[in-house]
């Protein structure tokens, strides 16, 4: 485990004119890091739109379904939307909405999804108080069950129960603010993120440790905190801080889209933050 606690951001503060100049993308989270209380926080919107102005290239990073990635990347100051823990990407392109998915076999993601349905049905049955996340419907190559956000939160003892049934069946879990995800396949957010960024951003895999920054603040974003150096969370993930083998680099004084907007204002500057 990474023993080290995350630094305030203050410490971005100072470091931001060092870190600044070779900065090209800043990804983040959704739920708990964009939101505040399921809302999307207006200085959490504002903060992107600065991002962008400044000439960083904006990736949301998401567990939320395909369709939920579909309306941020139409709606939201982002260059992509990475749904459902990394299965697949989506950006706006001159003919359209263009989509990159992590496993690139139609017949395998249809076997997948064939499994995950297999899958669901006997998690269902094995946990009668399971209840399958309300955007399920709009997932592809995803299975998502309602943690904590429309139904009193589950314990954890019983998640965790949850996620070892999934992981013998050969899935891969995780848990975020609000969902217990299980998929097949061996993509995360990290993973897909990195392949993003040198796809569609036109940046490298070697220039990737000091050219993205990213923000989350659960579990599902602990990929993208022990792939990427620049990292920082909200203030939230301090309550879940000892559970994480990789640790955010920097962490926020605030909770939610408050406490991203803190962060890209200390990444940024007094110069080209508003």
């Amino acid at each position: 485990m990474d023993d080290a606690r995350p630094e305030p951001l203050a410490s971005l503060a100072a470091a931001s004119t060092a870190l600044r100049p070779r900065l090209r993308v800043l990804a983040t989270d959704v739920d708990g890091t964009l939101t505040t209380a399921g809302v999307l926080a207006p200085e959490a919107l504002e903060a992107l739109a600065q991002a962008r102005a400044a000439g960083l290239r904006t990736v949301a990073v998401t567990g939320r379904s395909a369709g939920f990635a579909d309306a941020l990347v139409r709606l939201l100051p982002l260059d992509a939307a990475i749904a459902e823990n990394g299965a697949l990407a989506l950006r706006r392109g001159p003919g359209g909405l263009e989509r990159w998915w992590a496993e690139a076999d139609a017949d395998r993601r249809a076997q997948d999804a064939r499994r995950l349905e297999a899958l669901r049905d006997a998690m269902l049955r094995a946990f009668p108080d399971a209840r399958l996340a309300s955007d399920q419907p709009w997932r592809l190559r995803d299975l998502a069950f309602d943690v904590g956000e429309e139904r009193a939160p589950l314990a954890a003892s019983r998640i965790a129960e949850m996620r070892a049934f999934a992981e013998a069946a050969g899935a891969r879990t995780t848990v975020s603010s609000v969902h217990l995800h299980a998929w097949f396949g061996g993509h995360d957010k990290a993973t897909a993120l990195a392949e993003v960024c040198a796809l569609w951003l036109g940046v490298g895999r070697a220039d990737q440790a000091h050219a993205v920054f990213v923000t989350g603040d659960s579990l599902n974003d602990e990929p993208l905190f022990a792939a990427f150096a620049l990292s920082a969370a909200v203030a939230a993930t301090a309550r879940v801080l000892d559970q994480f083998t990789h640790r955010p680099r920097w962490i926020a004084e605030r909770d939610g889209g408050e406490g991203f907007a803190d962060v890209v204002r200390a990444l940024l500057g007094p110069d080209e933050a508003r």
